[in-house]
């Protein structure tokens, strides 16, 4: 259904951007809106601001927006961006260089005054994401009206404020001559590793913006400029008054560039790092998280030392996969003050590399516990330490007044997981670590030791007499040792018994005498036998589950064990047989139900379960619909559908209904669900829609 060419069709000029020749043929042709102008001519388009965007990322949406309006091909080429590769995700071609498609921004309409009243048109290069002057003017881009101050954007002419544009350019803020042909220069002589690092700093500013280093009124493109010939700025942009916030280390302000996963990026912030900044920054990281691989980046380690520090609380999780930056940069000054002057670009693996023999977890909870009343580590004789065969360190004296967790599992030949279930159960008196490891467990030197004299552990009995733990265990309770903690008892891991008791006992004939077990456990041959239950195998036998997903079905209330406390469940077998008939008769899996009205599981579910039109029941780990749900459903999908399955069979966009509604061409007949949950269902049988139906 394409229409005629329109009245006026303007000519592309060389380095226009793509939304300046649509916006100047949307003015010329009486359109109040780029917007409007765009889905006349192209239907598929996203009625919004962001559908602009989308238009001139997308080679294939202009080629065929022009193609409606009538501009000739070879004029179209002088400015549509194409595509790399065949992905959405694939690089543009930017005038002539290949850039991501989040590189270039389309919300805001940036431009140079003066430029823009000479030629009548944008440039392309104003696209690109850092673009922040003219190299021409030497003046910095603006995307408001500088007198008035109103927002421009690509929807409307930049002028449509009534201002003077005499005004305006007057009022717009000068650039020197170096930072302001950055961009242009790196256009002019195509360096496509230049623009990628360029780029890439553009990223670094906007983080010191954020982290408050940079006034919002103060333009990045001076501290961008240093940054890219490998200098640090200066005079850093500071907000003027008193330092706020915390100090902050090279190493935190260059995170964009050392988390970055090109090896020139990378080695740029290594040069930036080997020139220390002659200025003290301070800035608020806040709650600012990072994940895993960045915090790793910024901090120079490898994953196997990342993780220990995780693990003993050096470093404070926000989740599973994300990091706290304010623990990652106090984890870098810390380190600074213990490495020489030069080597506080780099503070961690230095460390890492002078004490070989011990883990960088250990390293920096030694700088924590000698801080202030012992000499700092990089004073210390890596010698004064010693390697055990479990990897730990351990030293001629303790580490101040209180043993650590690693240090208490080796002194009472245990595992750290019995050492915290006897700390939870209240037998060895433990207290969380300091201020900068809130998590770690500190036990005093006096209370272990008495914890020793008193107790051991079963695990440590046997191992000394070459046996296993768990039997010896249970043959040290056959002989009469009662335990006072472990599995069963409370929350210990292992089997504990009073020394004494022990020491009493004869374990060599212990270890080789026949013993029965403490569980008695039956055999299977007197275990009760009854035709009227069903064992849990045969229970998910005839629901048809698997026998793993059969707690699944007790905890969900479709059936009770005769014992839900024993270890394998068993059931009455009618009740099993009753609800695998009713299961047959009234339901249906979530996979077939959506089979039948031809959507997928995923739009079945958005469609009408988390709308709340019908139910949807679990059932182990499968979803199931009942019988007069699925009825109701299908009498609905009869008469009305999606607009994703509408376009569909009309050969359309999805967007297509969605479009004619925000029009107020086409309402729809059925509005399920509220919030960001609504679906809306539009009649099939609308004499609209065959207007837009595709000839097959």
């Amino acid at each position: 259904m394409n229409q005629p060419s329109m009245p006026f069709l303007p000519h592309a000029q060389p380095g226009e951007s793509p939304l300046s020749l649509l916006r100047r043929a949307a003015l010329g042709n009486g359109y109040p809106s780029l917007i409007s102008f765009a889905f006349s001519m192209n239907p598929y388009l996203d009625y919004s601001d962001t559908g602009l965007g989308t238009l001139a990322r997308s080679p294939l949406l202009f080629r065929a927006t022009c193609a409606t309006l009538g501009m000739p091909e070879d004029e179209v080429n002088l400015v549509v961006y194409e595509r790399c590769g065949c992905g959405r995700m694939d690089h543009l071609l930017w005038n002539g260089l290949q850039v991501a498609p989040g590189d270039l921004q389309f919300r805001r309409s940036r431009m140079c005054i003066a430029c823009y009243l000479e030629h009548g048109y944008a440039f392309a290069e104003w696209d690109h994401v850092a673009a922040y002057s003219c190299a021409q003017h030497k003046v910095l881009l603006t995307d408001a009206c500088p007198v008035c101050h109103a927002p421009w954007d690509w929807n409307r002419t930049p002028f449509s404020c009534g201002c003077d544009p005499e005004a305006m350019a007057h009022r717009q803020q000068t650039c020197s001559k170096e930072p302001a042909g950055l961009l242009h220069r790196l256009v002019e002589q195509q360096e496509q590793a230049g623009l990628r690092l360029y780029t890439a700093l553009h990223s670094v500013v906007n983080w010191w913006r954020a982290l408050g280093l940079i006034d919002p009124g103060v333009p990045l493109v001076t501290a961008l400029a240093s940054l890219l010939h490998g200098n640090w700025p200066e005079e850093p942009d500071a907000p003027t008054g008193p330092p706020a916030g915390e100090a902050l280390h090279p190493r935190t302000l260059l995170a964009p560039l050392l988390a970055s996963r090109d090896a020139d990026l990378v080695a740029h912030g290594t040069l930036l790092l080997a020139k220390p900044s002659r200025h003290q920054w301070t800035g608020q990281l806040g709650d600012i998280t990072w994940h895993q691989h960045t915090a790793m980046a910024v901090l120079g380690i490898g994953r196997v030392p990342f993780a220990r520090l995780k693990k003993d609380g050096h470093l404070l999780s926000a989740d599973r996969h994300r990091i706290r930056a304010v623990s990652v940069n106090a984890l870098l000054l810390l380190a600074s003050h213990h490495v020489e002057k030069q080597e506080t670009a780099d503070p961690l693996p230095i460390l890492l590399a002078r004490y070989r023999n011990r883990s960088l977890s250990a390293v920096i909870s030694s700088i924590v516990n000698r801080e202030g009343s012992q000499p700092s580590i990089s004073e210390a004789s890596p010698s004064d330490y010693v390697q055990d065969k479990g990897g730990q360190t351990a030293g001629g004296k303790s580490e101040g007044p209180y043993f650590t967790l690693a240090e208490a599992t080796r002194r009472l030949k245990t595992n750290p997981e019995s050492v915290r279930g006897v700390i939870s159960a209240g037998l060895l008196q433990a207290k969380r670590g300091g201020h900068t490891n809130a998590v770690q467990w500190l036990i005093e030197e006096e209370a272990l030791r008495a914890f020793d004299r008193r107790y051991v552990f079963g695990s440590t009995v046997a191992r000394e007499q070459g046996a296993s733990p768990t039997t010896f265990s249970n043959r040290l309770r056959s002989a009469g040792a009662v335990p006072v903690s472990g599995p069963g008892i409370d929350s210990g891991a292992t089997f504990l018994f009073l020394r004494e008791e022990i020491e009493k006992l004869d374990l060599e004939s212990i270890r080789e005498a026949p013993y029965s077990s403490p569980a008695g456990r039956k055999t299977a041959a007197a275990r009760r036998k009854s035709t009227d239950q069903m064992t849990t195998a045969l229970a998910a036998e005839s629901l048809g589950v698997d026998p793993r997903a059969v707690r699944t079905i007790v905890s969900q209330g479709w059936i009770t064990p005769l014992d839900r406390e024993a270890r394998y469940l068993s059931f009455r077998k009618a009740e099993v047989l009753s609800l695998a008939a009713r299961l047959n008769q009234n339901y249906q899996d979530l996979e077939i139900a959506a089979e039948a009205t031809g959507q997928s599981v995923h739009a079945f579910r958005r469609t009408w379960i988390d709308t709340g039109f019908i139910n949807g029941h679990r059932f182990g780990n499968r979803t199931i619909i009942a019988y007069s749900d699925l009825q109701k459903v299908l009498s609905v999908w009869d008469e009305a559908a999606t607009g994703t399955e509408i376009g569909k069979q009309l050969g359309r966009h999805r967007y297509l209904c969605s479009n004619l509604k925000k029009m107020g061409r086409l309402k729809p007949c059925y509005v399920l669900g509220t919030g960001s949950k609504k679906v809306f269902l539009y009649p099939r049988n609308d004499p609209l829609l065959r207007h837009y139906q595709l000839d097959t």
